[in-house]
């Protein structure tokens, strides 16, 4: 039931005005370790990104789609998956915000599913399947920048000059439309 009220409050009544409010508060209802055991926040860069290919499920299915005869005889569609919580090679702040951003993506089972059936060959599809998979974790570790809109207070000369452009321009609509009040 704690559980439920903390969704619920995180989701419903808060109305933050980024969404980095919702990445720097998931830790405490998803993570199973403590908070504070990774190092520091940094981006990683995307050629840095390794996927161990061990660690992943692969496999070939039908492709859907034109084809001719040979569409109903090859298994030529690339998917691949893995458990996001067991991905001991990711980090814990990409693993959460893995599970908000590809939420459609992860079945009952926890597993993150991606596939490929662009090419007519399983090995250029699977390696279409792995850059999806390296493109989805870049986005998923991009730390969010805090935004700060910073507006010069208005001095009361500025506020004369807006309100006498305001006064300009309707009284050149007035002209406009063939009425006048002097």
């Amino acid at each position: 039931m704690f559980l439920y009220g903390a969704f619920r409050s995180l989701f419903v009544f808060r109305r933050p005005t980024t969404i980095s409010f919702y990445y720097r508060n998931l830790p405490r209802f998803f993570s199973e370790e403590k908070a504070g055991q990774e190092g520091p926040l940094k981006e990683i860069a995307f050629n840095d990104i390794v996927i161990p290919k061990e660690k992943i499920i692969v496999n070939y299915v039908r492709s859907s789609g034109p084809g001719g005869q040979h569409v109903n005889k090859t298994n030529s569609k690339a998917e691949i998956r893995f458990n996001i919580l067991d991905a001991d090679w990711l980090q814990d702040r990409v693993k959460q915000k893995l599970r908000v951003l590809q939420r459609k993506k992860i079945n009952k089972m926890g597993e993150l599913v991606i596939t490929s059936q662009e090419h007519r060959e399983q090995e250029r599809n699977l390696q279409e399947a792995f850059a999806k998979l390296k493109q989805i974790i870049f986005e998923a570790s991009k730390i969010e920048k805090e935004r700060i809109i910073e507006t010069d207070p208005e001095t009361e000369q500025m506020e004369f000059r807006r309100i006498q452009g305001k006064r300009k321009r309707s009284d050149v609509k007035k002209l406009r439309s063939g009425r006048s009040d002097w």
